[in-house]
């Protein structure tokens, strides 16, 4: 009896133990409204999620397997969700309630949705798809969400992955321009070259750019790196905007970076070491991207310019713009309070 006694009551004190974290998060929801907000505006993205399964579905097909130019979409999520975690403290300054514009939100993205589907327009079709979730997550916490974190907003939209007709008109001048730029640097290092066009010969060994690299992933992916820098770091505003206008540049020279020593594998090694190089330079230039923009931060400091904002500042600024709109009535919904 003794032994069958204890055993109960391993039993219901492992059983209290597993109810526990459920009772805390019951007991925060009944006593914090914004987290039943919270809470609300997941299974409102969830629903709007599932309403376009199928775009999302054709969303993942066509970045991850059709379309191998696009593969920086899959870096937008953690990206920003990085921007909201490191300006969190904002989330204390947002007027939480329900807002219409996240419904218009909505609505918006389910015709861009359906138009793009029923006149075999890719992105509108995905554009659709992103844009219903972000509204049906504005829909339950408010405008001044979206107020107040716009760039992990913005960043979301480049989600949708480029028109193949843009991309083909970018693609081209680009590749050549590459081409006009390493031939120059690899015969200043003593390698014979000859270009024509997007094409270089190396060491006798004809290569295309786009066989090397084409350079609108790297474009894409190290623009969304200068956005992610910009937006964690504590930067003046005109320095975040200097920083997200000279990102398509750090690119590009990111990207001729890249190639110089991927056209010299591609000269004197295999096709397959090549590619392989090809591919891990490829994620190094990330950190190359945030070494060329710690150094122009360091420059303009050095010239005696203050760039950097400190959280002072930034508290003092924000609470001007609350006093000065507490008597505002909200274009849209009613805050919520607390």
């Amino acid at each position: 009896m003794d032994g069958s006694a204890t055993d109960n009551s391993k039993t219901a004190e492992r059983g209290r133990k597993l109810i526990q974290p459920l009772l805390r998060v019951g007991a925060w929801l009944a006593m914090d409204r914004v987290g039943r907000l919270i809470l609300l505006a997941t299974v409102f993205l969830a629903i709007a999620v599932l309403a376009m399964g199928s775009g999302w579905a054709d969303w993942y097909h066509v970045c991850s397997s059709l379309d191998t130019e696009s593969t920086h979409v899959f870096l937008v999520v953690p990206f920003a969700a990085a921007i909201l975690y490191v300006n969190r403290s904002k989330l204390k300054q947002v007027k939480w309630g329900p807002s219409w514009l996240g419904a218009v939100m909505v609505v918006i993205g389910y015709a861009a949705s359906r138009w793009g589907y029923f006149n075999q327009k890719q992105s509108f079709y995905n554009f659709g798809a992103v844009m219903m979730a972000l509204g049906a997550v504005i829909t339950v916490l408010g405008h001044d969400v979206l107020r107040k974190f716009w760039p992990v907003a913005l960043m979301l939209m480049f989600m949708v992955p480029m028109p193949n007709m843009v991309r083909l008109k970018i693609a081209a001048p680009l590749q050549t321009a590459t081409a006009a730029t390493v031939a120059p640097i690899l015969e200043f290092f003593g390698e014979p070259v000859a270009r024509q066009n997007s094409s270089l010969t190396v060491n006798g060994k004809e290569v295309l750019i786009v066989e090397a690299c084409n350079g609108l992933r790297m474009v894409f992916t190290l623009i969304l790196a200068c956005w992610l820098f910009a937006f964690i770091s504590p930067l003046k505003n005109w320095i975040r905007w200097l920083i997200i206008i000279m990102s398509p540049g750090v690119a590009l020279v990111c990207n001729v970076v890249r190639l110089i020593p991927t056209m010299l594998m591609y000269a004197h090694a295999s096709s397959d070491a090549a590619e392989q190089f090809h591919d891990y330079a490829g994620w190094a230039m990330l950190f190359v991207a945030f070494l060329v923009l710690m150094f122009v931060i360091r420059f303009i400091e050095a010239l005696g310019i203050e760039v950097r904002e400190d959280e002072e500042g930034v508290v003092k600024r924000s609470e001007e713009r609350e006093a000065g709109s507490e008597n505002k009535t909200p274009a849209f919904g009613k805050p919520v309070t607390e």
